[in-house]
């Protein structure tokens, strides 16, 4: 980047020289990524500079263990959040003591979280969204007919409890709520 700026390009223009996609550019400045050799010898190529190999070598390790690393924070607090969500929604709609306005509460936070996970994480596909934060409702309405006596009780009770309602409230809108957000205003407008 500093040299870029020695030079008084713009990140656009580094991207015309070097023969790459300005979101490479972006990405590269931004340690996003960890970048491939061809692609440092494109940059270095187009400011005249002398490409380090062992410089090169040492940044891809150093990012190849934090990617690791943030991975693994990713994956274990992607688990807390889906245990969580599953414990909440489980203890205000199977709960013994549940009643109607707890019911009501679990279908208010089966809408709103994952309308907020969506406009918090725009970046992810549909897909992803639904395994990364939609596994435990999944699993847990799967764990509820799997523990189950027989296939007509569970039935009434995720039915009646309104458990099978509100997990298929929160994983369509984790799949489809992108969708509903233009009918709710443009993305800029509800980005955070």
């Amino acid at each position: 980047m500093q040299a870029r700026e020695r030079k008084g390009w713009t990140q656009k223009e580094l991207a015309e020289r070097a023969q790459l996609s300005l979101r490479t550019v972006q990405r590269l400045e931004g340690n996003d990524t960890a970048p491939r050799y061809s692609t440092l010898q494109l940059i270095t190529e187009a400011l005249g500079l002398k490409l380090d190999d062992n410089k090169v070598a040492h940044r891809n390790d150093s990012v190849h263990h934090r990617s690791i690393l943030a991975k693994t924070v990713d994956v274990f607090f992607l688990c807390l959040f889906n245990f969580l969500v599953m414990a909440l929604v489980g203890f205000l709609v199977i709960d013994s003591n549940a009643n109607l306005n707890s019911r009501i509460g679990a279908t208010v936070v089966c809408i709103a979280l994952p309308f907020i996970i969506v406009l918090l994480d725009l970046k992810r596909t549909a897909v992803s969204r639904l395994l990364a934060f939609g596994s435990g409702m999944f699993c847990y309405s799967m764990l509820l007919l799997i523990s189950a006596n027989s296939l007509v009780s569970v039935l009434v009770i995720g039915i009646q409890s309104g458990l099978f309602l509100n997990s298929i409230l929160f994983l369509s809108i984790l799949y489809f709520g992108d969708r509903c957000l233009p009918m709710l205003g443009s993305k800029n407008d509800l980005s955070l």
